[in-house]
């Protein structure tokens, strides 16, 4: 059967800023002309036509060397099926510091995965989107023969579409799992996705790993179309980042920074904040809250950027996703999650906050705004419910006009409020003029929000 050519590789360029020292290049295939290597007969086209392997190899050492990498991970083409040969034959002459990721069928003996140890395989490809010659379960009872040969699973699929349904089986496995591409998701979708917010959860609970490769499969160049999940994913599976877990609950006031207004990422998860009168200030990201309960407190979580005296940075690409908010800040004008920019104080037309998701929260029992933002961009509001607001007292304050949305957005810009909801038996919201909604409220310097 006749099949299309493949395109050649296009011309590389040095990268303004250089690969740190050790760098890895995670994910390439390895080619060459098809008269070479025995090609797989339920391929769906050829290799590029007039490169030879000696040609394929030199221009991925020239692309090595003008990326800064100095190691790297040769991923099997599925061109050549289950023959290995053509990645073996890359990794004898590339040497130290290069490992291959192979193809192995369902069936495959323990001889077969005594020789691909042999052959320097970190791992096994499974394509669970095309398909190809190893399925889902094959890889399941494979499992317990590659961690006895300290091999993993690498796995493509796409976040939004797939990672729900595995996510119980991927934990469960004994081997680790690298997904490729950062999941391969829509990133129309955004960071709140159950997807992506799964794959976050299996990251930072150590039960997988993913590659930031493969932007140009997703958008455009510049390619900062995928910042926000990139940074989510950073921040949950960078081991140098600040992590507050359940155990460490000790903690009741964290400010995440690094020196030079610079941060690694953190993340808090899995933690139960209650009856006490500190805040969370988050002054850098990227950082995610995530499923942690919040019970009588007397302040709030509190996204701050005063340009005058920069405490940690500016908090961008921030997630705050699947918590419980009860009770918390139960005072006139007190809300649960602000964020707000401002110079020595007061308002400013920069809006450098942004890149936040506040996605599947629960708030009961609010006293006013829930969620409050000023001079934010480029956020979304998402599927979060607020139960049973309370009427605080108007005896502190008897001059401070209330708020009477569950959230209020002032001088913001390009925000997406959808699928929240708010039960309120005692009917203390109201409708906003500019709305109509008693979910949302906002003043006349706000643009592109989506409701």
């Amino acid at each position: 059967m006749d099949r299309p050519d493949a395109l050649p590789p296009p011309p590389t360029e040095a990268p303004l800023i250089a690969a740190p020292d050790g760098a890895c290049d995670t994910h390439v295939h390895m080619l060459a002309d098809k008269s070479e290597f025995p090609l797989w007969q339920g391929r769906v086209e050829n290799p590029a036509p007039g490169i030879p392997f000696e040609d394929w190899l030199n221009q991925y050492r020239n692309h090595l060397a003008q990326m800064g990498c100095s190691r790297g991970v040769i991923v099997h083409s599925i061109l050549y099926g289950t023959d290995n040969s053509v990645t073996v034959a890359a990794l004898d002459r590339l040497g130290d510091g290069f490992r291959g990721i192979g193809l192995l069928p369902d069936d495959a003996s323990e001889a077969d995965l005594d020789q691909f140890a042999e052959w320097n395989m970190a791992g096994v490809r499974l394509n669970y989107v095309h398909g190809g010659v190893l399925s889902w379960d094959g890889v399941q009872a494979m499992a317990p023969k590659l961690a006895a040969r300290n091999l993993h699973v690498q796995m493509l699929m796409h976040a939004h579409l797939h990672i729900e349904d595995l996510e119980t089986q991927v934990a469960q496995l004994p081997v680790d799992v690298c997904f490729d591409h950062i999941g391969w998701p829509d990133l129309s979708l955004g960071v709140a996705h159950p997807g992506i917010q799964t794959l976050c959860r299996l990251l930072a609970e150590g039960k997988a790993w993913v590659k930031l490769s493969g932007l140009y499969r997703l958008c455009d160049a510049p390619y900062d179309t995928a910042d926000a999940i990139v940074a989510a994913l950073v921040a949950a599976l960078d081991t140098d980042a600040v992590i507050l877990d359940g155990s460490a609950m000790h903690f009741a006031n964290s400010i995440a920074r690094l020196p030079e207004h610079e941060c690694g990422g953190w993340t808090i998860q899995n933690c139960n904040w209650h009856d006490n009168y500190q805040r969370i200030l988050i002054a850098s990201g990227p950082g995610m809250i995530r499923n942690c309960n919040f019970t009588n407190n007397g302040s709030f979580v509190q996204l701050n950027a005063n340009l005058s005296s920069v405490e940690g940075g500016v908090p961008q690409n921030i997630t705050i996703a699947d918590n419980v908010f009860t009770d918390v800040n139960p005072q006139p004008g007190g809300v649960v999650i602000e964020a707000k920019m401002t110079s020595g104080g007061k308002p400013t037309k920069f809006k450098l906050i942004n890149n936040i998701t506040i996605a599947g929260n629960t708030f009961n029992h609010p006293g006013e705004a829930a969620i409050s933002l000023d001079g934010v961009a480029n956020c979304a509001i998402l599927n979060n419910h607020f139960n049973d607001p309370i009427r605080n007292t108007a005896l502190a304050r008897p001059g401070k006009p209330h708020q009477h949305q569950a959230i209020i957005l002032a001088d913001c810009a390009d925000i997406n409020v959808e699928g929240n909801t708010v039960s309120d038996p005692g009917n203390y919201t109201s409708p906003d003029p500019v709305t109509g909604s008693n979910i949302l409220g906002l003043d006349e310097k706000c643009e592109g929000i989506t409701f």
